[in-house]
């Protein structure tokens, strides 16, 4: 019931009866960090960000190394947020200066997550006995003791040709290979505090295959072949190759393709998360720059689990002529400019530490 006036008889007025003085309530408690699930996580489905790069190649058609700025870069006016890089054979992973170690360096320093692919034109049978673990040794602890950002590692990218015809190493050696490098990584887990109760600082552990690696029947054999039903994870996330329209870039393919739908799929089911290590769209489509913003809102559609899109962008010198469909020129290097400029991408001093919870630290200059 409402308050009762009273007379005062002193003042000849009316009065309430004293109010309790408002109090203001407790503010919410702020949300809970975003898990960090391996270095350069972006837990897209949480927090709506992806790292957006580069597989960029300079005018020679050799591989551009990070001490080469790139031309979207340079229309960006910011860093890609990942640059990948190609190199061949264990000895390029020599620490402290092979010539894996001073790229990451680079690619640091410049702003981007290092994300180098090793292959080995040698037998793959032999890179999984045991006879490359001490260089592999070393670099884990290089990396995880002295780097200052995210390395996303992958060994034998692509592997799809060689392990069909069994030259230089089968599905099951490249299997192999990679069991044993994780091998590597659990035996340094253990040295520092044991598997169970470390958390990697820097180092992440991808597989690549391309997109049509997960067809089954495919030419490249169906994703059993690779990883047969029942094997043990033994990556940190997926890497995937995925070009829109097959490697010939047929004009008027949908951005989304079959391809691309079954590795998302075989991931989905199976709590993976996806990395896109090379993609591309056809410069003469004349809707790549529409099918390169599809991608991008597929992205965040709330379903897929995907951290990264990293654009093969080859260039007019590239070893042949097919690979300059890829290139970004005209409104295709428009569109990825503008979503490399999007608030959602994001680079690694945004994201957290899973070792530290703190961010890593923004590079001085960039």
């Amino acid at each position: 019931m409402p308050p009762i006036l009273r007379r005062n008889l002193v003042a000849g007025q009316w009065n309430r009866p004293a109010r309790t003085p408002d109090v203001e309530p407790p503010p919410p408690p702020p949300p809970p960090p975003v898990p960090s699930r391996f270095p350069g996580d972006t837990n897209p489905k949480v927090t709506r960000t992806v790292i957006w790069g580069l597989d960029e190649f300079d005018q020679d058609g050799t591989v551009q190394h990070a001490s080469e700025l790139s031309r979207p870069e340079t229309s960006a006016g910011v860093p890609a947020g990942s640059m990948r890089s190609y190199f061949q054979g264990a000895a390029s992973l020599a620490a402290p200066n092979g010539s894996v170690i001073n790229s990451i360096k680079e690619q640091h320093a410049r702003g981007r997550i290092a994300w180098p692919s090793v292959m080995y034109t040698t037998s793959w049978a032999q890179a999984a006995d045991g006879r490359n673990n001490a260089v592999y040794d070393a670099f884990i602890t290089w990396v995880e003791e002295q780097a200052t950002a995210p390395v996303w590692f992958t060994l034998l990218h692509e592997p799809e040709n060689q392990a069909k015809t069994g030259v230089p190493g089968s599905y099951a050696d490249w299997l192999a290979v990679q069991r044993n490098f994780r091998a590597r990584m659990t035996a340094y887990a253990n040295a520092h505090g044991g598997v169970a109760n470390y958390k990697w600082r820097n180092l992440a552990f991808a597989p690549c295959l391309t997109a049509f690696a997960f067809l089954q029947g495919s030419k490249a054999g169906g994703i059993d072949l690779f990883i047969p039903a029942g094997t043990a994870k033994f990556w940190d996330f997926m890497g995937v190759d995925y070009y829109v329209g097959g490697q010939g870039g047929t004009i008027g393919a949908p951005a989304w393709g079959a391809n691309i739908v079954a590795a998302v799929n075989w991931c989905k089911a199976r709590s993976t998360t996806i990395g896109i290590a090379e993609w591309g769209v056809n410069r003469g489509d004349p809707d790549a720059a529409a099918k390169m913003q599809e991608i991008w809102n597929r992205t965040f559609d709330g379903t897929n689990d995907i951290i990264a899109w990293l654009y093969y962008n080859s260039s007019v010198g590239s070893l042949n002529t097919t690979e300059q469909r890829w290139m970004l020129t005209g409104s295709l290097l428009t569109k990825w400019v503008a979503l490399m400029n999007d608030a959602r991408s994001v680079h690694f001093w945004d994201l957290k530490n899973p070792a530290t919870g703190t961010n890593y630290a923004r590079p001085a200059g960039v």
